[in-house]
């Protein structure tokens, strides 16, 4: 089971994951009355950061690979910030550098959900010379998902 941790989580020991974090189905389950797609966008680390300090109740290997693969399906896309075991690096600025590409990817007008996080997945290879590797998965079919249809997006009196 996939669970989302706050960043002020302890985690001591594996007992402690139910307390203290909230299982990704939770979100999932929120999104079952989408009619037309369900986007879920995870900039986290997929390695278990914890795993370290953390007191071992029973040996299991899921424990040790922290986040995993979300199999989509229903018109469902799914964007990771970093590959399977790997880390999301936080960047020096004000955010992520996975954040840092996503933002102007998606406030481009026209271009398909597909599109936009493969150019996502190539904005942050370069950014940080393929230390962080972006994954996507989806299951969209034929029709063009546009993340934004509108020639400007306005966010309160700015315009981006």
């Amino acid at each position: 089971m996939n669970y989302i941790v706050p960043t002020d989580a302890k985690l001591a020991t594996d007992r402690d994951v139910p307390d203290e974090a909230i299982p990704l189905a939770r979100f999932l389950a929120s999104m079952d009355r989408a009619q037309q797609l369900k986007l879920v966008i995870l900039d986290a680390c997929r390695d278990n950061p914890f795993l370290k300090g953390m007191k071992l109740s029973m040996a299991t290997r899921s424990i040790e690979r922290g986040l995993a693969r979300i199999s989509p399906t229903g018109s469902m896309y799914v964007a990771y910030s970093a590959l399977d075991g790997e880390v999301a690096l936080d960047g020096n600025g004000a955010h992520s550098p996975y954040v840092a590409a996503l933002v102007p990817r998606m406030l481009t007008p026209g271009l398909d959900i597909r599109r936009v996080f493969g150019y996502v997945r190539d904005d942050v290879q370069a950014a940080t010379d393929r230390k962080q590797r972006p994954a996507n998965y989806g299951d969209l079919g034929g029709d063009d998902y546009i993340m934004n249809p509108l020639p400007e997006l306005r966010i309160g009196n700015s315009e981006l």
